[in-house]
């Protein structure tokens, strides 16, 4: 029975991708551009009894002094480390030691991982575990009482989505800001949207924000770790559904407790996030957005191609005016940083070159390609699987510039359009004319 308390939280390193941006942070003197935060909700959730060392392999290097030392390894996984994570693996078994891995790679792809030293959790940390819906017990306060009792289980099991609002605040003193060119921290989760592609809502449900209270105190560790630097606010969508009037109130209400905050403080910290393209639809919140420090913005365009956003239920940024929308954002200092997709059905040559000329007219400097993916449990998995459109390679969602997604467009023109489409874009002529002329 294993009676240490010594546990080593492991963020593997990236594989590397098109959204692999570390080297970004790396110009600037620093190892990786963001924390591995899921973990430190990870050590928050089990509580303060264990003693945490916390390693991200995108900055430091896994020694064995630390895999020795420690008497239970926690590993949080996702698509773009999946590589790394086997790599790291195979360096713990042999320690004969519990091996527990989470994160959103073990609910898309369970093969993967199976070894009888290793412990699968499914779902969010802080739900409550399917086992325990009498006494209620979340998957945390489960799995730490199995660790302190020597019995850990092959599966953990979450059943629905936590109340965030009673999370612990995550373990930020566990990390070294000096590491990261970018803080990081979470203010909600889920999405009130529902598009076919995405595996968001699949993963964390619908959208749920945590409490002002909550978000100030954060605000204040991360102060703590340093200031001058940009926040990264992790949330799926950060603005919500504000079409909702209660909904819209609560996120003006948050938004003028951090531009309060920021005042306070003499504005330590600029953001960057994620939000849906119909925050333009809100005047008034864009601007307040702008004064808490907001700077930069990802935004899902995915295609301009009506058709191909209706195939795949993008209802919000249908029969919308898009360039005119990312001007009004770029008007109120906030530069976009856009998602687009290649690979819709029907998609031609010609679609491609719209795609293209959009991304000029509307200047927006960067814009991560991607080709359409079928993850499990989304709508557009469950549609092509019906339609024997998911390739036989059940590791093509964890292959760089790779698809699970039989196209209708021929593999040739599919991949020819989107090196097209990177090149045409990153040209640097056609990229810095695009960075000034946003500003």
């Amino acid at each position: 029975m294993n009676k240490g308390n010594n546990v080593l939280l492991i963020w593997p390193e990236r594989d590397k991708a098109f959204y692999d941006f570390d080297p970004i942070g790396q110009i600037f003197g620093e190892k990786s551009l963001f924390f591995p935060l899921p973990l430190l909700y990870v050590a928050a959730a089990l509580g303060k009894e264990w003693n945490y060392k916390l390693v991200d392999e995108g900055v430091s290097h896994l020694c064995d002094e630390d895999i020795d030392n420690a008497d239970f390894y926690l590993i949080s996984v996702n698509v773009l480390q999946r590589y790394s994570a086997e790599n790291t693996i195979q360096r713990l078994i042999p320690h004969n030691k519990p091996i527990i891995i989470g994160g959103p790679l073990i609910s898309t792809l369970d093969h993967l991982f199976c070894h009888s030293r290793i412990s699968k959790v499914y779902g969010e940390i802080e739900a409550t575990e399917a086992s325990c819906l009498d006494s209620g017990l979340s998957i945390a306060e489960l799995l730490a009482s199995d660790m302190r009792n020597g019995a850990i289980r092959n599966e953990y099991h979450s059943i629905g989505h936590p109340d965030i609002r009673q999370n612990k605040l995550p373990r930020y003193d566990l990390v070294k800001a000096s590491g990261y060119f970018n803080l990081s921290m979470q203010t909600s989760r889920g999405c009130p949207h529902h598009c076919d592609f995405c595996q968001q809502v699949a993963l964390y449900g619908k959208h749920r924000r945590k409490t002002h209270q909550q978000i100030i105190h954060e605000l204040d560790l991360l102060l703590e770790l340093g200031q001058n630097k940009t926040v990264y606010i992790t949330d799926d969508n950060v603005m919500g559904d504000i079409s909702t009037p209660d909904k819209k109130k609560e996120f003006i209400e948050l938004l003028n407790s951090i531009r309060i905050w920021q005042e306070r403080h003499d504005y330590p910290f600029d953001f960057f996030t994620q939000c849906s393209l119909d925050i333009a639809d809100y005047e008034d919140i864009t601007e307040l957005m702008s004064k808490i420090g907001l700077n930069i913005m990802f935004i899902g365009i995915e295609s301009i191609d009506e058709t191909a956003l209706s195939s795949v239920h993008k209802q919000q940024n249908l029969q919308k005016d898009i360039i005119a929308k990312i001007r009004l954002l770029q008007h109120y200092g906030i530069g976009i940083f856009a998602g687009m997709i290649i690979g819709f059905d029907n998609e031609t040559n010609s679609s491609v070159n719209h795609q293209i000329e959009f991304v000029k007219q509307s200047y927006i400097p960067i814009v991560g390609i991607s080709i359409l993916t079928g993850f499990p449990k989304t709508a557009l998995y469950r549609r092509l699987q019906k339609e024997n459109r998911i390739c036989s390679d059940i590791d093509a969602l964890t292959k760089s510039f790779q698809t699970n997604v039989i196209t209708t467009m021929h593999p040739h023109d599919l991949y020819d359009n989107f090196l097209r489409f990177t090149k045409e874009i990153y040209n640097p002529h056609e990229y810095f004319v695009r960075c000034i002329a946003w500003t």
